[in-house]
């Protein structure tokens, strides 16, 4: 273990672990400090904590923190949707990565959960079908681990609506919670029983859009 100071406290990560999932802090307490159990902890002992740096970080104050990990991507134009098996949506630009889930070149289809980051994620993607002429259905799923070609036993979370009305755009999101391992990813799939179109929309989260986040393991 590698210990060094860090702002009044001893801090360290275990070296032979390749991610640094896991590191401590320890400090002096100067006063003593009341426990919610009861009781206290005296001034001069010291307090060592071990965490996991996936989950939780220091702030800027010392304070250890629940760590945010997750991403939101979005497609800076139109997508056509094709009938048949589906057409899997590519996502060029990002509002946010924390934990480089995601590509805007190589394989822009995927959120990819990296080492030391597996667990439960909540899985969310958007997009606005387009007016066509006739009325018809649309069709918006998440898939796992189907390798850019649209698979419905892969299917983790599936929404299908009306298109009831002709001639008026509308928003189709689907989510679902997923467990996910270390190199699994997810893809959006959109089908219709007319081809159409997805266009960019310039809303604060963006149309078509794809995001994660880690919940915990």
């Amino acid at each position: 273990m590698h210990v060094y100071p860090h702002h009044g406290w001893l801090t360290g990560r275990e070296a032979t672990d390749a991610h640094a999932q896991y590191a401590l802090v320890a400090r002096v307490i100067a006063t003593t400090v009341p426990l919610s159990g009861g009781g206290n902890l005296s001034a001069d002992r010291t307090l060592v904590l071990l965490y996991h740096t996936k989950d939780f970080s220091l702030d800027a104050s010392n304070q250890l923190q629940k760590r945010f990990s997750g991403v939101r991507a979005h497609y800076s134009g139109a997508t056509t949707v094709n009938t048949g098996a589906g057409t899997v949506f590519a996502f060029d630009h990002e509002d946010y990565d924390t934990d480089t889930y995601h590509d805007t070149v190589t394989n822009n289809s995927r959120l990819v959960v990296g080492a030391g980051l597996g667990g439960y994620y909540r899985v969310t993607g958007r997009v606005r079908w387009a007016a066509t002429a006739n009325a018809g259905w649309r069709s918006l799923r998440i898939e796992k681990n189907s390798a850019g070609t649209p698979t419905v036993a892969n299917v983790a979370g599936i929404v299908t609506v009306a298109a009831s009305t002709v001639s008026v755009v509308f928003d189709v999101e689907v989510t679902c919670t997923v467990a996910l391992a270390d190199g699994d990813y997810v893809e959006l799939i959109g089908a219709t029983s007319e081809n159409t179109t997805c266009p960019n929309t310039a809303f604060l989260y963006h149309s078509p859009s794809f995001e994660m986040f880690r919940i915990g393991t």
